[in-house]
């Protein structure tokens, strides 16, 4: 007879989120009192179906941590079309008045770029410093 398990020990429970869709706001980088990177960002995900003629929209808090919070901070912008891969937490945060808050985080294992967002301003171009070259006319020594 085979083993059931219920989310209790390895194996147990699968946690993994794939969603695509378009960054809300500009990623909000910071730091944690340990100086750990972390990255913030809206992320609307369209539904299949309409309401009224109207597309519907389920906004989720992306969550990046370390180094993907760094490449987040520098690649996605507020319009960008992105996929993202990760793991739902949820939490309760309790307020100052004893309110207790719930919270539901998508923490963010990578992502992928699907394209720029329809009004972004053109990429600035790269400007190269020219290289500089040691010369030297005189023997120093």
């Amino acid at each position: 007879m085979e083993k059931q398990t219920h989310g209790k020990g390895k194996g147990g429970a699968v946690n993994r989120v794939i969603l695509i869709g378009r960054i809300t706001g500009n990623p909000n980088y910071s730091e944690t009192e340990n100086w750990t990177p972390i990255c913030t960002f809206g992320l609307a995900v369209a539904r299949r179906y309409k309401r009224e003629g109207e597309t519907v929209s389920d906004l989720f808090r992306i969550v990046a941590w370390q180094d993907l919070a760094g490449k987040a901070r520098k690649e996605l912008h507020r319009g960008d079309r992105i996929r993202i891969t990760g793991r739902a937490e949820f939490y309760t945060r309790v307020d100052e008045d004893g309110q207790a808050n719930h919270v539901l985080n998508i923490v963010m294992d990578d992502f992928e770029y699907l394209g720029k967002a329809p009004d972004a301003p053109p990429q600035l171009q790269r400007i190269t410093k020219p290289k500089l070259e040691l010369t030297m006319d005189k023997d120093p020594f």
